[in-house]
């Protein structure tokens, strides 16, 4: 996730108190009924009226949504949040004159307007906040917030705006905050990871009566699936009306509309947005295929955006989602895909949607009045152009705003005309330094499939770590089953100190992953040696540096832990944009802790060190993975140092400290080279940083985790150890392991459980009772980067200082 802006921001510890809930008093006792804890403030019914005696209450005049950008229910004006910048920017209408822009820092992340337009509400993401601002038409003033959790998503108002409906990603509750008094009315647990919420109108004036729909934002196990199938897991909405908590579920796409790849699915994931139109509730996902594809994958095949229908009256969806890249697909040229679908609404009075697309800088628009739906305009504008990263629309009229990002602005498209007509209307303020900038600048790449990154929007980096975590998919690669790793805990939370990457530590740089951009994105790379791209945005393949050579995986040149991808793309034309990636990783926050615990995580920290974790998951990093040399460019001439050839001896390494035997293929340094390969093949592998702890193999309790094959069939490397993961974001990294077997800590750590190995690789008696494992748990899901760092033990990091290049 990106780091807190820069500038004065509001500190909700400071002014509303630790934990949840505002310094005013407490109005009301607490009660606890069918999951959910509700604080009686005594102020509103459900009616339309009041107990007070105070005018009836104003409705809105349709359903309601969360996300980054809103119009004023009478579309006299326009918000807007920034999660970079950390401002809330107004906008007058129809004009798009900037009325105000307030500094609210601590990652706002969506905002609703008030029934009467008079009030706003925004959702601080970092600071796990809600504050409401006055001063509409005025000076925007923060007159009131309150602390909710950790990682708050996109919230909405009920039909009366007399409660916020606030999805806690981070905790898996979803809060009802009462609009007035400022304080959390209703908790309910949901579980998952709850991020986007829409409310129902049936216009009677009667909130009583609504249906709360809230996306869980990660797929959950589908019965009897395995990990790395195209039908390992289904989407989840948690639905909350009358005081009830209850769930539905949306089936995975189980073939896919584009020609040729008829034969794989996508499961749906990533659930950004929903909303409610003509008694339709609409979810979008990010549709992920993580099966192998003729023994390789394809970029038209890993992901799809999808688009669910759910009737609202009777809660069945649709027995198929709808395919937006099969729709975008049987377009004419020119035309961009949408596989990361950030937002969805309708014009008014209509059944034609508009969606964001984050990775394709446009906006689709798809008309559900037909059967099968259509996407593109009539007038033939197969796409409408954002600017960089669009995460929200919002539509006034025949306007459609956009809110971009990256771009720090919003773009205004006529609907009558089907036309963008202003690109970039300003809503933020850029970075102020070239630190900064660069790190933007590595965002927009890190978001876009555009350009050199991939063909016509089809994938990008943001496709699997949403935030700049993870997607918890377990995909089938060329090494065999791996979970996606949270790019949050690439590097320190100073920047300085960076972990060797994937799961049997087969890179050591972040522009090995031009690798991914070429074979898993379809993209030109920018390892380049000119800077021309394809008009129809295909793969310019002739402009590509060679980094692999004639050796291939087994022997390259300047990729995997070979020479330097860096070096490669230095000598090149664009040598500055990988750099920009790294830039950006280097600034991601982690996901801050959960703070809704059954356990006690201060003892658990110390269950923790008697269970000898800290072996392997300690220092900045939570991890005793880290880099400590600087890779250097390999001439291929001859002079390059082969690492596979170095044994750890020869490079200060005398002993294995402390690290147990069977954790390792050999205790004798001579013997252990720097680099190696894994008893089932290349590619090499960094050898002091990997650790076998009996998780190959493994299956779990339920047979979840995905088999241990590569994707062209043969045998997955990690039998010789995995890269020992970070712990940072672990609370959000369900399933667990790099195949997935675990579906929970309690299912990972269960000392009678499936991975008892793995739990005793620190204390090989190591036996916590409930409360203990309950108290342990607690803390490993707390962990983040304002957790207390247990330093790691010397002789437990076997990696040299330095390595010979």
């Amino acid at each position: 996730m990106p780091a807190c802006a820069s500038g004065e921001g509001l500190d909700t510890n400071e002014t509303f108190g630790e934990g949840g809930g505002s310094s005013s008093e407490d109005t009301g006792d607490t009660e606890t009924d069918g999951g959910e804890t509700e604080t009686d403030t005594g102020e509103t019914d459900t009616d339309g009226t009041t107990d007070t005696g105070e005018d009836p209450l104003l409705f809105f005049s349709g359903p309601t949504k969360g996300g980054p950008i809103a119009a004023s229910p009478d579309g006299a004006h326009l918000a807007v949040v920034n999660g970079i910048s950390g401002e809330l920017t107004l906008f007058a209408l129809p004009d798009l004159q900037e009325e105000g822009r307030v500094m609210l820092g601590g990652q706002p992340e969506s905002v609703a307007f008030s029934p009467s337009g008079e009030e706003l509400f925004a959702v601080l993401r970092e600071q796990g906040s809600v504050v409401r601002v006055s001063g509409i038409g005025g000076e925007l003033l923060i007159d009131a917030g309150v602390s909710v959790g950790s990682e708050p998503g996109r919230a909405a108002l009920s039909a009366a705006g007399t409660r916020l409906w606030v999805p806690l990603w981070a905790e898996g509750y979803v809060l009802a905050v009462d609009a007035q008094s400022m304080e959390i009315a209703a908790e309910f647990e949901t579980g998952g990871s709850p991020y986007a919420v829409c409310v129902t109108n049936d216009l009677d004036e009667d909130e009583g009566d609504e249906t709360v729909f809230v996306t869980d934002f990660y797929g959950v196990p589908k019965a009897g699936a395995r990990e790395a199938t195209d039908d390992a897991r289904e989407g989840r909405v948690f639905t909350i009306r009358d005081g009830e908590l209850g769930e539905l579920r949306l089936p995975a796409l189980a073939s896919s509309g584009t020609p040729g790849f008829e034969a794989t699915g996508a499961y749906p994931n990533q659930l950004y947005s929903c909303v409610v139109n003509q008694d339709t509730l609409y979810v979008t996902s990010v549709g992920a295929s993580p099966a192998a594809f003729e023994g390789a994958t394809d970029f038209r095949q890993n992901l799809q955006g999808l688009v669910h229908r759910v009737d609202v009256a009777t809660l069945t969806p649709d027995a198929q989602p709808v395919d937006l890249n099969a729709l975008v697909d049987a377009l004419d040229a020119p035309k961009r895909f949408i596989p990361v679908p950030t937002d969805i609404t309708f014009a008014p009075n209509s059944e034609f949607a508009y969606l964001s697309s984050l990775s394709s800088d446009s906006v689709l628009r798809v008309d559900f009045e037909v059967s099968p739906p259509t996407a593109g305009s009539p007038s033939g504008a197969n796409f409408l152009p954002a600017s960089q990263s669009p995460v929200g629309v919002a539509i006034v009229g025949k306007e459609m705003y956009t809110a971009n990002e990256v771009g720090h602005s919003i773009s205004l498209t006529s609907l009558a005309d089907q036309e963008t007509i202003v690109t970039d209307i300003p809503a933020g303020t850029l970075p102020a330094t070239a630190a900064e900038l660069e790190a933007l600048q590595g965002q927009r790449f890190f978001n876009t499939g555009m350009g050199r990154w991939s063909t016509n929007g089809w994938v990008s980096c943001a496709g699997c770590h949403p935030f700049g975590t993870t997607d918890n998919v377990t995909w089938s690669f060329p090494a065999g089953p791996r979970q996606t790793v949270d790019t949050s805990a690439t590097f320190s939370a100073s920047g300085t100190e960076q972990r060797i990457l994937n799961w049997t530590a087969i890179f050591d740089e972040i522009h090995d992953f031009e690798l991914n951009t070429r074979s898993v994105a379809g993209g030109t790379g920018a390892i380049v040696s000119d800077t021309t791209l394809n008009a129809d945005g295909s793969a310019n393949t002739a402009a590509r540096i060679d980094i692999v050579g004639l050796g291939g995986v087994a022997d390259p040149i300047n990729a995997f832990n070979r020479g330097s991808a860096r070096g490669a793309a230095l000598t090149g034309a664009t040598p500055d944009d990988w750099d920009a990636i790294e830039a950006y990783i280097a600034s991601i926050r982690s996901p801050k802790g959960s703070t809704r615990l059954d356990g006690d995580p201060l003892a658990g920290r110390e269950i923790f060190l008697e269970g000898g974790c800290d072996n392997c998951h300690s220092g900045s990093l939570w991890t005793s993975s880290q880099r400590s040399y600087t890779p250097a460019f390999n001439p291929n001439d001859g002079t390059d140092n082969d690492e596979r050839a170095v044994s750890l001896l020869e490079v200060g390494v005398t002993s294995t400290g402390d690290v147990r035997p069977d954790q390792l293929t050999s205790t004798d340094t001579s013997v252990l080279t720097v680099l190696a390969d894994d008893t089932n093949g290349a590619p090499a592998r960094q050898v002091c940083t990997s650790r076998i702890v009996g998780t190959y193999g493994a299956e779990g309790a339920t047979t979840q985790g995905a088999e241990e094959l590569r994707q062209n069939g043969t045998q997955a490397q990690g039998v010789d150890g995995y890269n020992v993961p970070s712990l940072l974001g672990a609370g959000q990294g369900a399933p667990y392991l790099h195949n997935g077997a675990a579906e929970s800590l309690e299912e990972l750590l269960e000392p009678g459980g499936a991975f008892s190995t793995h739990l005793r690789a620190g204390n090989q008696v190591f036996s916590p009772t409930d409360e203990q494992l309950a108290d342990l748990i607690a803390f490993v899901a707390s962990i983040d980067d304002d957790t207390e760092v247990i330093p790691l033990d010397s002789s437990y990091d076997i990696c040299p200082d330095s390595v010979p290049q």
